[in-house]
């Protein structure tokens, strides 16, 4: 069964939480209204909280409008224990951690201390839906992917999670939040193990599946967490993979049906604030809500699902593949694969040489232009009528 992955840096962190707790001595009272732990004054608390709050009081970055949200704990002192407090909060559902007043609604600290707010309570988030933002499934948003399969009852299966950013910003931390029907999906998880943030070394990479509400799972990426700070961000782009929802399908799902995975916000729970699909740079600061492109996933028999190019059906197209084909093709015919659909590489309708070269190139030239037809490279359906098919 699949459960919630949780890095051996934010378990060492909420350790170190219970070492860090320092205060100091009481001063006038608090004015102003705030939320505590919003260090962004966005009015909710999220992963973009945690960077500001990191930023202020771990690298001397500029301190928050309102000092006290930056108070997470209400110890009276701004240090170590309150990301680490916030962090626990946020990332560690089932945990004892509650953030104290006030929060969730704002209001003045129920405390006497010397951190003071001052300004106008913050307001709206400060990002907003961009169209050269988004997250989405597929190569190609707009598709939703129409040609990806799964059969009912299969093993586990990867959907790549993917963003582009046509902006000349790099991506400090992001938060997922997905939606499906569990009446379709029997178990779901995001996994962060392949990816942008994972090649550029993400301090924290962290999924759930919601508690409270079935059919919701969500995951965050904070790059710098702790020292050293290598790669406080990582680049945008087109297309860059984020990680992948590793989904099964209940075995009774009907074929020759579909149904939706949706980025949506994920409502509050007890004890935990909504959390958004969110990207977030400038410490914090920057919070930019990206467009969301769901993606339509067909249920389909299990012989009609292939990779384009993978001739043994092992789930991966590389160098036995292309042997394979070379030898099917030179050797009278008479090695025929498991699914004839998989060697039509350039879905021609046909089998020739063409299609070999096409596979190989792929496997052997990374930089080649050369790639298979969809589906390639997750599993799918054939999208063009044709006399090849599979014969599994």
């Amino acid at each position: 069964m699949l459960r919630s992955r949780k890095s051996p840096i934010v378990s060492g962190l909420i350790t170190l939480f219970a070492l860090s707790v320092s205060a100091l001595p009481s001063a006038d009272a608090q004015s102003g209204w705030f939320i505590r732990g919003d260090a962004n004054s966005d009015g909710v608390l999220s992963i973009a909280d945690v960077l500001a709050v990191s930023q202020f009081i771990l690298f001397g970055a500029a301190a928050p409008q309102c000092p006290d949200s930056a108070d997470v704990n209400d110890d009276g002192a701004l240090n170590i224990a309150d990301p680490l407090f916030l962090i626990s909060y946020l990332f560690g559902p089932g945990t004892s951690f509650s953030i104290p007043a006030p929060n969730p609604d704002p209001g003045p600290d129920p405390t006497t201390d010397n951190i003071v707010c001052s300004g106008p309570l913050g307001s709206e988030p400060s990002g907003s839906e961009l169209p050269h933002v988004f997250f989405f499934f597929s190569e190609d948003p707009d598709s939703g992917n129409e040609d990806f399969a799964i059969a009912p009852g299969s093993d586990f299966v990867s959907i790549p999670i993917r963003m582009t950013a046509e902006s000349p910003f790099g991506v400090e931390g992001l938060a997922i939040s997905l939606s499906f029907d569990p009446a379709i999906v029997a178990e779901a998880v995001i996994d962060f193990s392949e990816g942008v943030p994972d090649q550029h070394n993400a301090d924290l990479q962290i999924s759930h599946v919601s508690e409270f509400l079935p059919g919701r799972v969500y995951g965050y990426i904070v790059m710098e967490l702790v020292s050293p700070f290598s790669e406080p961000e990582f680049p945008v782009g087109e297309n860059q993979l984020l990680g992948h929802l590793i989904l099964r399908l209940h075995d009774n799902v009907a074929p020759n049906t579909s149904f939706e995975i949706n980025f949506s916000t994920l409502p509050p729970q007890p004890g935990t604030p909504p959390i958004r699909n969110e990207i977030v740079k400038g410490g914090g600061v920057g919070v930019l809500y990206p467009y969301t492109y769901p993606m339509t996933v067909n249920v389909r028999p299990e012989g009609d699902i292939f990779i384009r190019g993978d001739m043994n059906r092992d789930g991966v197209v590389n160098s036995i593949d292309g042997f394979q084909l070379v030898s099917y093709m030179f050797t009278g015919f008479n090695l025929t694969p498991p699914c004839l659909d998989a060697a039509d590489v350039d879905d021609s309708g046909s089998i020739d040489l063409a299609d070999a070269i096409v596979l190989l190139n792929t496997v052997f030239n990374s930089n080649s232009s050369f790639r298979p037809a969809t589906p390639y490279p997750y599993q799918g359906v054939d999208a063009t009528d044709d006399s090849i098919n599979c014969l599994e």
